[in-house]
């Protein structure tokens, strides 16, 4: 009996002592967050409005857009804390007591006016998730390399000039995002982050890559956008399995062979350089799915480019281009093919091979304006069997309106055509040919509304489909004849 007593007791004992270490625990995080937004003006705001608690402790603090501008010492009491949000607010700077939170997994200082980091930053052991876009920050500590972890860091709109060489360190990172910074070049530490996925450069003023980054085996993307790349930096055709390269917006005056080297490529925009012909092992990119060269100096395409059988978007405009490869044919998955601001003179027959495409732009070439489409579209339905044989660019049936107030319609067994005008206005009957060549313009004058005959001698044409097209004003309406002999 005495035995069960002394037991008892002592585990009421314990009890007591863990509701008493319980009872404090939650009230020093309580008294913690109460701290925070007493500093910052927020007498106001409960703790519970901001928080989410687990076990009895603080794990989530929320101070989206509340005003903060400093946080005090007491926020290092919150040693549970794993979520920390202060986005939007007006910090300048953290305090080093952040260094016990040690079991923070997510900060979240986006948009605040940061200029620097403690140091002790990188006593945050368990951080994975950092993001400091946003800033004024100017450099990064060497204590950053700390956070073995850390797997997405984003930087975007900082003023850094460099990068510590212990970056090399994260050897956890997947995503680093620099865009918009003053970066002029990476250290050579960068290629130490074997496990790195997605590297955004976008908007610097990097002029080179240090040889290390073919080091970076599973680089998925790479996004060197507007920088001051002057050479191509062959270093990024070795990345095995890279899917997405951006170098658009440099000064690159050269594509180099060994592009080709990038068989797992998916998207390449090289925008705005000025580059005059394209390597033949372009074709090598069997998976590429985008492919944007436009703005740049482009003379030729190589037929190599008909290889891309998984190509959907296309883009060579603003360039000097005089012809396509009938090649272009090929791909038949291709939607979205650009070709405008060139100074195309015709387009091959291929390209009514392209059955998928649903946006062609051949716009402010030197084409044939007398093309049957005036926009260069579809102008005859696809199921129409005489489609393939049409002309030389893909269909659009949205360019054929069967509910037009125009009325155009032919004489069977006499050269008649009959046409009725709802309204008075410019008129313009012309004759195309099965490839949309202009044969003939029977009608350019200015009518009244009302019905008309017009005698059409076909004599003069061999047999054969054509395509009458008549226009009254903003309206437009086509029917197709055949003519046999």
């Amino acid at each position: 009996m005495k035995k069960n007593f002394i037991f008892m007791s002592i585990i009421l004992i314990i009890s007591l002592f863990s509701l008493n270490t319980f009872s404090q625990t939650w009230e020093s995080d309580t008294l913690a967050v109460r701290a925070i937004l007493d500093t910052n003006g927020h007498a106001d705001v409960s703790a519970t409005a901001v928080t989410d608690s687990s076990g009895g402790r603080v794990v989530l603090l929320n101070l989206y857009r509340k005003g903060i501008e400093k946080l005090p010492s007491e926020i290092g009491n919150l040693t549970a804390l794993k979520r920390l949000f202060v986005e939007q607010n007006n910090l300048t700077s953290l305090p080093a007591e952040i260094q016990n939170l040690t079991s923070l997994d997510s900060l979240n200082l986006k948009n605040n006016k940061l200029t620097a980091l403690p140091p002790e930053i990188g006593d945050l052991a368990s951080l994975k998730w950092l993001n400091l876009q946003i800033n004024n920050l100017a450099g990064l500590p060497a204590q950053i390399g700390s956070l073995s972890l850390l797997v997405d860091l984003y930087l975007r709109e900082n003023s850094l000039t460099s990068l510590p060489t212990e970056i090399g360190s994260l050897s956890s990172l997947k995503i680093l995002e620099l865009i918009e910074n003053q970066l002029t070049a990476l250290p050579s530490t960068i290629g130490s982050i074997t496990t790195l996925e997605w590297l955004e450069l976008d908007t610097n003023q990097i002029t080179s890559l240090p040889a290390e980054i073919a080091n970076l085996s599973n680089l998925l993307i790479l996004d060197l956008t507007s920088n001051k790349l002057s050479a191509f930096p062959i270093v990024v055709t070795s990345l095995p399995k890279l899917e997405n390269l951006h170098l658009s917006w440099n000064d690159l005056t050269t594509l180099p062979a060994e592009i080709g080297n990038l068989t797992s490529l998916i998207g390449f925009n090289f925008i705005g350089n000025k580059i005059t012909s394209v390597p033949t092992e372009i074709g090598s990119l069997s998976k590429l799915n985008s492919l944007d060269l436009s703005k740049n100096q482009l003379t030729t395409i190589p037929s190599e480019i008909g290889n891309l059988s998984y190509l959907m978007w296309l883009t060579l405009s603003n360039n000097e281009l005089t012809s396509i490869p009938p090649e272009i044919g090929n791909p038949k998955f291709l939607t979205n093919l650009e070709l405008d601001s060139n100074n195309l003179t015709n387009l091959p027959d291929s390209i009514i091979k392209l059955t998928s495409i649903f946006d062609l732009d051949v716009g402010y070439n030197d084409l044939d304006t007398n093309l049957l489409s005036d926009t260069v579209m579809a102008w005859l339905d696809k199921n129409d069997p005489d489609w393939r044989l049409t002309q030389n660019i893909p269909t659009e049936i949205k360019m054929i309106s069967y509910n037009n107030p125009l009325s155009l319609s032919i004489g069977t067994y006499n050269p008649s055509i009959f046409i009725k005008l709802p309204n008075s206005g410019n008129v313009i009957l012309r004759v195309y040919n099965v490839r949309g060549r202009l044969m003939e313009t029977l009608i350019n004058s200015y009518k009244q509304a009302g019905k008309y005959t017009i005698n059409w001698d076909r004599s003069k044409y061999s047999s054969g489909v054509f395509y009458l097209k008549l226009y009254s004003g903003k309206s437009f309406f086509i029917r197709k004849t055949v003519i046999m002999k």
